[in-house]
């Protein structure tokens, strides 16, 4: 209610800067879940993992498999799962998609690339990956997502 008041006052922008300074959606689709991956990190007590969850969100288009991640902590793939899952609360590939997905949502709310430029700078490698992992996190596909959520 709050923020359809600071819409109404000021305008749509102002308001949905205010939703993702809070991480919430101003008017958020129907069935969807309200998540920040970047906000996860704070309870995260095994410090490899936090760094590693920072390393990723200024990496989204490196290999985030479950293998490369392992390397980058030093773990064997079967420990470090086990670790994530622990210490996350979800599973690595998981956690990576609605990572990406966070990413590229502030690219199509925050400038004009296209839809494919956006999916190769995420790490989804193409424009139909990214509409796929859109509509399992987010239940829209990013062009109906840039549309309601960018201000004209």
């Amino acid at each position: 209610m709050a923020l359809a008041i600071v819409e109404q006052n000021y305008d749509h922008s102002v308001a949905t800067q205010v939703a993702q300074d809070l991480v919430v959606f101003l008017h958020r689709p129907g069935g969807q879940s309200q998540f920040s991956v970047a906000s996860r990190r704070q309870d995260i007590r095994d410090a490899s993992i936090r760094e590693l969850q920072l390393w990723m969100v200024e990496h989204p288009e490196a290999d985030l498999s479950v293998a490369a991640l392992a390397r980058h902590v030093r773990m064997s793939e079967r420990n470090f799962s086990r670790v994530f899952m622990a210490e996350v609360g979800t599973s690595p590939g998981k956690y990576v998609q609605q990572l990406r997905v966070e990413i590229a949502r502030q690219y199509l709310e925050q400038t004009k690339r296209s839809i494919d430029e956006i999916a190769h700078a995420c790490g989804f490698g193409n424009e139909l990956s990214m509409r796929r992992s859109f509509q399992k996190v987010l239940g829209i596909n990013p062009s109906d997502y840039r549309a309601r959520f960018t201000s004209s």
